[in-house]
C-alpha cells in the first residue's frame, strides 16, 4: 500500500484453490479493518464455502462488514455443477455500479435456468444434497492423503483441508511435476 494506490483487493478466503487455505475470522476481521482503513474494496469469491468438513459454514468476510466495502460473489458451480455458470453477487454500497455493468455485459441470463435453480434450494434440497456432498469430499479428503503419503513416500508434507476440493501436496524440486502426471494420466487410462 505504500508503493501502490490499491483499490481493490480479490480474495477466496475459504478452502480457496489450489491449496485450500482457510482464513481464521480473526484475520478475515483485521483484513477487513485494513482496506476499510485505506479505502480498498474487497471483492470476496466465496464459491468453495458451502463445501466445509466442520459442523459449522465458514464466515465471509461480508459478514463481518458494516460498511458496505465488501463484494461478495458466488456461484453452484462448485457444489452443484461446474456446468452451471449461474451465480450471484452481493455489491454493498457498489449496488448501482454493478447494476450498469450487469446491464452493459449482459443483458439478462436464461430465465428457465435461474428459475429452476431457485427451487432446488427453497425446497430444501439443496440442504440435503450439499450435507451429503460435504461428507463425501471429506472422506475422499482423508483417502487421498492417506493414499499420498502411503505410496508418495518423497512427499515433504501434503495439506488437510477443512473443506473444498482440492489438496496440496508439495514434493522435492529433484521430481519433474509432468512427468509424474504423465506416468499418474497412464495409469489412470489403464
Amino acid at each position: 500500500m505504500n508503493q501502490w494506490d490499491i483499490k481493490a483487493l480479490i480474495v477466496a478466503p475459504n478452502y480457496s484453490s489450489p491449496t485450500g487455505a482457510f482464513m481464521p475470522n480473526d484475520a478475515k476481521i483485521q483484513l477487513l479493518d485494513c482496506c476499510i482503513k485505506n479505502q480498498i474494496t474487497i471483492i470476496e469469491d466465496d464459491v468453495y464455502s458451502d463445501l466445509y468438513f466442520s459442523l459449522n459454514k465458514p464466515r465471509s468476510i461480508y459478514s463481518f462488514d458494516i460498511s458496505g466495502s465488501v463484494i461478495l460473489c458466488s456461484s453452484f458451480s462448485k457444489t452443484l455443477s461446474r456446468d452451471l455458470r449461474l451465480g450471484w453477487i452481493l455489491p454493498g454500497k457498489f449496488i448501482q455500479k454493478v447494476k450498469r455493468l450487469k446491464i452493459v455485459t449482459s443483458i439478462s441470463v436464461g430465465i428457465t435456468l435461474q428459475k429452476g435453480l431457485a427451487l432446488y434450494p427453497e425446497q430444501g434440497s439443496y440442504e440435503r444434497y450439499i450435507k451429503k456432498k460435504r461428507r463425501e469430499l471429506e472422506t475422499q479428503s482423508m483417502q487421498w492423503q492417506g493414499a499420498i503419503k502411503n505410496h508418495l513416500l518423497s512427499v515433504q508434507s501434503c495439506s488437510a483441508p477443512k473443506g473444498g476440493l482440492t489438496l496440496w501436496v508439495e514434493l522435492p524440486a529433484s521430481i519433474d511435476t509432468i512427468k509424474l502426471y504423465e506416468k499418474a494420466q497412464d495409469r489412470v487410462s489403464l
